[in-house]
């Protein structure tokens, strides 16, 4: 979303205390191209990809990620990253905005600050050796029933970034019972993210 912005610091501080589901988990490797290259904590039976073609993308999918018992269908989880030069718009002037004192905040147009006023919430994103943004938007249109959390993210190693956004849950469930809620669980995995040196490419084979 790329547009003349209004600052919304909207804290979020009360919303990282509670920590992701527990479970047995593995360093993941997804190759997106030259400075997109990174390992990320996931969950062991998690399913992960990367290509570097058409500018680089990867995904992660997990199965169930609350765990729980239920004999019916429950969609998988998909965090989903392509990679960007570190000053596009898309990581500066996106969802999140960088303040003088160096915290990113929740920014939407002027024209939208008063639909989205309260349907935002702005994290920080650290890891070893990379920072940058998570913003959750709640859908403030559509029927009540359907509406969605979102998060949109931005993890920054310059001169690259890799941003995406996921579905948090259903608002009507995520209001009955909070720990659906899977932004923590998102974000603990975002901050796992280290950016990798880009893979040696092996010589050529020399011809006979």
């Amino acid at each position: 979303m790329v547009a003349a912005c209004t600052v919304l610091a909207t804290s979020a501080a009360t919303a990282d205390v509670r920590p992701a589901p527990q479970e047995p988990t593995k360093t993941a490797v997804l190759d997106m191209g030259p400075g997109c290259r990174m390992s990320v904590t996931v969950p062991e039976a998690a399913r992960e990809s990367g290509s570097p073609e058409g500018g680089g993308s990867g995904s992660i999918t997990i199965e169930n990620p609350l765990n729980l018992k239920r004999k019916t269908y429950i969609e998988p989880f998909y965090l989903r990253f392509i990679c960007y030069d570190a000053d596009s718009e898309v990581v500066t002037n996106g969802w999140g905005k960088r303040l003088p004192s160096g915290e990113w905040v929740a920014s939407v147009s002027s024209s939208d600050e008063p639909l989205f006023r309260g349907a935002l919430r702005a994290h920080q994103v650290h890891s070893v050796n990379a920072s940058g943004w998570a913003v959750a938007v709640d859908d403030v249109i559509g029927d009540e029933r359907y509406r969605l959390r979102r998060l949109y993210y931005c993890v920054i190693h310059e001169p690259k970034a890799v941003c995406g956004h996921s579905e948090m849950g259903l608002l009507t469930q995520i209001r009955r019972h909070p720990k659906h809620d899977l932004t923590p669980y998102a974000l603990k995995i975002l901050r796992s993210i280290e950016f990798l040196d880009d893979a040696v490419q092996a010589a050529p084979a020399a011809s006979r």
